[in-house]
């Protein structure tokens, strides 16, 4: 923990320019504000979803994982059902409203990576939007909103414009819940626009239960009945069908990442950087000065949401990638935040705390280098940017290798098994049924036990005696000890390792222009090799 928060402090020098024009901007607008007229408002939020817009594009990218719902959706609109591996009933993704989102994409010929980064991009604009609108509803004297700003600057909320992932289309109905409260909507209209935040992300439940405990305070029981109906009513249904659909309570990525196991010495170092890295510390002790002139339900919602949501987080131990697990927090913190400072009565050094977070967000510290794996965390946005958008091109190893597959064995109508620990674009674009060396997608990976912790995600790995049973024909890793030269493959840079006697697989990738064994895998007699 001390070694993060010394890397965020030479983060915050190495970045000190960064920090500091935001604070300018920051402190113009606000002396802007006293003299502007009712229409800059519409100025304003066009300038800062352009701003949000940009800065996400600066760093354009699609997540190896955001491949793994393409190639549900793509399996759905073909007519084979929301799987991975055609007739394997796995739930490997954690996010049901996208993933048929995108499938209907695909059954109108849609180009999913594409689509995924617009459909990103809109609903950071709608994030921006909304959060902008919720408070010149509440504050109906606002002209700018400064929460909106520290969205469009943040670098946790806009890395994930592009990402191809559900985070942001999630981000925006949580926003769109938040603008529809300040509008005083009856509260089941909240209850079915957080039931498909929940359907998007399942931990947007929390945000769910978070705006029924507040609620308590501030409407009348038929109301909250209302809500829970309405919740409950698009939740309830969805889940048993999917635990009916797959045969498991919990997504299988459930199994996969924890299994229930509590893993809090990760999940606090994820909450600590979090804190640090997005302003989110500053934000949270402003929002506490507060409290005592804020809207009570926003204020209570807000509360609620950072306990839950903190407390889940930090239990299962976070996610491998940057802030993911937070980002449809920031935009209630923000609003929250403003529309509490806005209140007569609000005190000064909170208004010097919520500046001190905004810079600190719009700074985009990065205490972990571009490509690097630190504290079980990565800059992700780092391992797949995107170099080309027609035709598509990933700077990533596993775009490379799925296009070096999907040439020796897909175009040759090939579909050896292969057993790979990131799935997504070596699945999407080959086809190839494939065994999860992790078990994200397979039942029995994620269901071993967990020797030992580390990067949440990537703890359990597959037997090769169970890849074998499963007909795995090559892996992307030795499983042979002792016998790594005789079994391995070497094509366009890549290196594979085969796992079992495959002569058709030893032709494709001779056929390609290979370096392959002459007699991989068997005996001097001349026999396959068996484990």
């Amino acid at each position: 923990m001390s070694e993060l928060i010394a890397e965020t402090l030479r983060a915050l020098g190495r970045h000190a320019a960064a920090a500091l024009g935001v604070g300018a901007l920051f402190v113009a607008l606000w002396l802007l504000e006293r003299r502007a007229k009712p229409g800059a408002a519409r100025v304003f939020i066009v300038a800062a979803v352009a701003l949000g817009l940009a800065l996400a594009c600066s760093v354009a990218w699609l997540c190896d994982d955001a491949f793994i719902s393409f190639r549900y959706a793509d399996n759905l609109a073909r007519g084979h059902g929301l799987v991975f591996n055609v007739g394997e009933r796995v739930e490997g993704y954690t996010n049901f409203g996208w993933a048929v989102l995108l499938a209907g994409i695909a059954r109108l010929g849609g180009d999913l990576p594409l689509w995924a980064m617009f459909l990103n991009l809109a609903s950071l604009a709608a994030a921006l939007v909304l959060a902008h609108a919720t408070v010149r509803r509440a504050v109906p004297e606002a002209r700018f909103s400064f929460a909106t700003l520290a969205l469009a600057t943040s670098g946790a909320f806009t890395t994930y414009g592009t990402s191809g992932l559900e985070t942001m289309p999630a981000a925006a109905l949580v926003c769109l819940a938040l603008w529809l409260s300040a509008r005083g909507v009856a509260p089941w209209v909240l209850g079915l626009v957080l039931g498909a935040a929940t359907l998007t992300r399942p931990d947007q439940l929390l945000f769910g239960v978070a705006l029924g405990v507040a609620l308590l305070f501030d409407a009348r029981p038929r109301q909250i009945i209302g809500y829970v109906a309405a919740l409950a009513g698009v939740v309830v249904p969805w889940w048993l069908s999917r635990w009916a659909w797959y045969g498991d309570f919990y997504p299988n990525t459930y199994y996969a990442k924890s299994g229930g196991a509590s893993y809090w010495s990760q999940g606090a170092l994820y909450s600590a950087h979090f804190l640090l890295t997005t302003g989110a510390l500053f934000t949270l002790l402003a929002l506490a000065l507060v409290a005592r002139c804020s809207p009570r339900r926003l204020l209570v919602f807000a509360a609620a949401s950072t306990a839950l949501l903190g407390l889940y987080v930090t239990r299962v131990g976070g996610d491998f990638m940057e802030h993911r697990f937070f980002v449809s927090l920031l935009p209630v913190l923000f609003v929250a935040l403003e529309v509490g400072l806005r209140q007569p009565g609000a005190p000064s050094a909170a208004v010097a705390l919520g500046l001190a977070g905004a810079i600190v967000g719009g700074a985009r510290l990065k205490p972990i280098a571009d490509g690097e794996v630190r504290w079980n965390l990565a800059a992700e946005e780092s391992f797949y940017r995107v170099e080309q958008l027609t035709p598509l091109r990933i700077g990533s190893s596993f775009f490379v290798e799925a296009m070096v597959l999907a040439r020796t064995f897909t175009a040759r109508n090939l579909a050896p098994r292969y057993g790979q620990g990131c799935v997504g674009m070596v699945g999407y674009y080959t086809g190839l049924p494939i065994t999860d060396l992790y078990g994200v997608v397979d039942r029995e990976v994620a269901h071993l036990p967990l020797t030992k912790r580390g990067r949440p995600g990537h703890e359990r790995l597959a037997t090769r005696e169970y890849l074998l049973r499963s007909g795995v024909k090559f892996t992307v890793t030795p499983y042979w000890p002792g016998e790594e030269a005789s079994t391995e493959v070497q094509l366009g840079g890549l290196k594979f390792w085969l796992l079992q006697d495959a002569p058709e697989v030893v032709e494709a990738f001779r056929a390609e222009g290979a370096r392959v064994p002459e007699s991989p895998l068997r005996t001097t007699e001349g026999a396959p090799r068996t484990p």
